[in-house]
C-alpha cells in the first residue's frame, strides 16, 4: 500500500511520504467491496447509518494499523476494482469466506465495534466471479449550471477497465471519480465526466490489481491476513510457499487450486498459477514444435527475473521445479499430437428384420479406436469422457462436448498446460494497493 499524506513519527511531520505497512484482514476487505461505509452507500439504508464514513474511521483498521490514526482522515470507502467477470475475483472471495469473521460479517452479523454490512449484500451468493457495486442509487450534485443532477454510484464508485488500469489510477491518485460538468456540442449539461485526481498530499487510494503491475508502478502492497493468522505481503518466498499449500483439481488433471483453508504462515494468501488451454488436434504440426519452444524456454530461461526481453517479469515469482518439468511434458505431449486427428469410433448400421435393406440408422457397436499409448510417467491431461446416463446404449458416434458458458472456458478442451509465466503476478492475484501523498517536486 502506498500512501501519500502526511506522516507523524517521532514527534516530527514528515509530509508526501509513502505509509507501506499496513494491513488489512479478510473483513476489512469485505467491508470495502460491500459499499458497507458511509461514503460509499445510501444514506436512506437506516440498519448501516452507524457504520463509519471511512476506513479510517474503523476501529478494526486503526487497531490493526495505529499510525493512521495520526493522519488526516483518509477519504477511502471503497476500493478501485476492474470492471468484468474474472476467476481472480473468486479467488479473492474464497479468500474471504475461508475466514469465519469475515463470512459471518458478509452474511449480516456485525463486528465487535456494531459495524454492519450494507444489506443490498447481505442476501447475496457468495462467491462472486466479479466485484458487484449492487447498491445503486442517486443523489442531488450541482453542475456549473447552478443546477442539481442526478449523481449516483457509478458515478461516485467507477470501475476501472481492468487490473492493469487500476494500479496505473492509482499510481496517479485518481480514483476516477465523475464530478466534473459534462456537456454536449451545443453546451446543454448532460451528465459528469471524470475529475481531476486527488490533489497532491492528500491522497489515498486503494486498489485491486496484481503483483507485476505493482512492480512496474512503485506502489507498495498491503500485509494481508492467511489462515494462520500472519500477516503477509507478496514475495517470491510467500508466493512460492502459498503453491506449497495447493491442491490437486478434482475435475482438471494436472491444476492446482488455491487451498484458502491452510495454515501455513509463511503463505501469501491470494497466490495463484496461471494456466493455458490448448487442443492439438486444432493446430498445425509447426505451431506444436512454436508452442513446444515456447513452453520449453519459459521453463528454463524464462524464470530468470528481469526487465530485458526474455526474462521474467518483476512481480512474477519463479515456478518450482516440479511446476517447471510438468511444463516440459506438457510440451513434449503438445508437439508430439499437433495436427494429429483422433479416430473416431466406428459405427455400425442395423439389419433390418425380415430382409431388404439397412435402415441406415446407427446401432450401438463397440468402439474400435486403439489404445492410448503407455505414455510413462507422463501426467494425463485429457479430460475424459463423460459416462452416458439415462435408459438404453448411447448412438456410438464420436465424443464431442461443446465448451459450456463462463467461467471455465477452454479448460474444458483436451489438454490443459501449465504456462510457465511464473507464479501470482499479473492477472495472478489481486493485491490491494494504497496510494496516497505528496508528489515530489519536479518529479511526478
Amino acid at each position: 500500500m502506498a500512501v501519500r499524506l502526511r506522516r507523524h513519527r517521532r514527534g516530527t511531520v514528515t509530509r508526501g511520504r509513502r505509509l507501506a505497512d499496513l494491513k488489512l484482514t479478510p473483513r476489512l476487505v469485505a467491508k470495502l467491496l460491500t459499499q458497507s461505509y458511509l461514503s460509499g452507500a445510501d444514506l436512506n439504508r437506516t440498519t448501516i447509518r452507524g457504520n463509519p464514513q471511512t476506513i479510517s474511521s474503523d476501529p478494526e483498521f486503526i487497531q490493526l494499523n495505529p499510525d493512521f490514526a495520526k493522519q488526516l482522515n483518509l477519504p477511502i470507502g471503497d476500493m478501485l476494482v476492474p470492471l468484468g467477470q474474472t476467476d481472480l475475483a473468486t479467488r479473492l472471495w474464497q479468500w474471504i469466506l475461508a475466514d469465519s469473521e469475515a463470512k459471518a460479517f458478509l452474511t449480516g452479523s456485525p463486528d465487535p465495534w456494531g459495524m454492519k454490512v450494507n444489506p443490498v449484500y447481505a442476501s447475496q451468493s457468495w462467491p462472486q466471479d466479479n466485484f458487484p457495486k449492487s447498491d445503486l442509487y442517486c443523489i442531488a450534485l450541482r453542475a456549473d449550471d447552478q443546477k442539481d443532477h442526478d449523481w449516483c454510484t457509478l458515478d461516485m464508485h467507477p470501475y476501472a477497465n481492468n487490473m492493469h488500469d487500476t494500479a496505473r489510477y492509482a499510481a496517479r491518485g485518481d480514483t476516477l471519480v465523475r464530478n466534473a460538468t459534462s456537456r454536449d456540442a451545443v453546451g446543454a449539461v448532460i451528465g459528469w465526466k471524470k475529475g481531476a485526481p486527488q490533489a497532491p498530499g492528500k491522497r489515498a487510494v486503494l486498489a485491486v490489481t496484481d503483483v507485476a503491475t505493482a512492480d512496474r508502478y512503485g506502489l507498495p502492497m498491503a500485509q494481508l491476513r492467511n489462515k494462520a493468522g500472519a500477516f503477509v505481503a507478496p514475495s517470491t518466498a510467500s508466493l512460492v510457499a502459498g503453491v506449497t499449500t495447493m491442491t490437486q483439481s478434482k475435475t482438471v488433471p494436472n491444476v492446482l487450486e488455491p487451498n484458502p483453508a491452510s495454515t501455513n504462515a509463511a503463505a501469501y494468501p491470494l497466490t495463484t498459477v496461471v494456466y493455458a488451454g490448448t487442443v492439438p488436434a486444432a493446430i498445425t504440426a509447426e505451431a506444436g514444435a512454436d508452442y513446444a519452444d515456447l513452453l520449453r524456454y519459459a521453463a528454463a530461461d524464462g524464470q530468470t527475473p528481469g526487465v530485458h526481453p526474455g526474462t521474467l517479469p518483476y512481480g512474477y515469482a519463479p515456478m518450482p521445479e516440479a511446476l517447471r518439468a510438468l511444463t516440459v511434458r506438457a510440451a513434449t505431449q503438445i508437439q508430439e499430437n499437433a495436427g494429429k486427428v483422433p479416430t473416431p469410433a466406428a459405427v455400425a448400421t442395423t439389419t433390418p428384420v425380415g430382409g431388404g435393406s439397412a435402415t441406415g440408422v446407427p446401432a450401438p457397436a463397440k468402439s474400435t479406436a486403439a489404445a492410448a499409448p503407455d505414455t510413462g510417467d507422463k501426467p494425463s491431461l485429457a479430460v475424459p469422457a463423460a459416462t452416458p446416463t439415462g435408459h438404453g446404449s448411447p448412438v456410438p458416434v464420436a465424443q464431442t462436448n461443446p465448451t459450456p458458458g463462463h467461467p471455465v472456458g477452454n479448460l474444458r478442451y483436451a489438454l490443459i498446460v501449465a504456462l510457465a509465466v511464473g507464479l501470482a503476478a499479473a492477472l495472478a492475484g489481486p493485491i490491494f494497493l494504497l496510494r496516497a501523498g505528496r508528489a515530489r517536486r519536479g518529479g511526478r
